[in-house]
């Protein structure tokens, strides 16, 4: 999950500079500190527990999108950050249900059912601000 936070932070970074609608800006805002948070643990865990980097990750985004998003302004840069966001959540969902079905550690599943319960409910808000 260490990677697919990074593209996270890296979509947030993005939106905290370049959002136009100031509703997208305070969910980012409110975004930005659970998610970096979240990312600290993690690669806390991932040095205690000497475990290897992951390749790849439910969520991943193509680097031609993330180009994409590069050259847009205004309505249209929000309204691909979004898409990029929901679909980068929903992954983040994914890989939280796969570990409360699989997982054996109760600080790891802890962390699974908040981000499943975050990050449904940034899939809500997200989905509201495209309507």
């Amino acid at each position: 999950m260490i990677p697919h936070h990074h593209l996270g932070m890296t979509l947030i970074d993005d939106a905290t500079v370049r959002s136009h609608d100031v509703r997208l800006r305070r969910l980012v805002f409110e975004m930005s500190g659970y998610h970096a948070n979240e990312l600290e643990r993690l690669e806390r865990w991932a040095r205690d527990w000497s475990l290897p980097r992951a390749d790849g990750f439910a969520g991943n985004v193509s680097d031609d999108s993330l180009a994409r998003l590069s050259t847009l302004s205004g309505v249209a840069h929000d309204t691909w950050w979004l898409a990029l966001m929901i679909e980068h959540h929903h992954g983040a969902v994914e890989m939280a249900d796969a570990e409360l079905g699989s997982g054996a550690r109760g600080d790891v599943r802890k962390l699974a059912s908040g981000v499943r319960t975050v990050q449904t409910a940034e899939l809500a808000a997200m989905r509201a601000l495209l309507d």
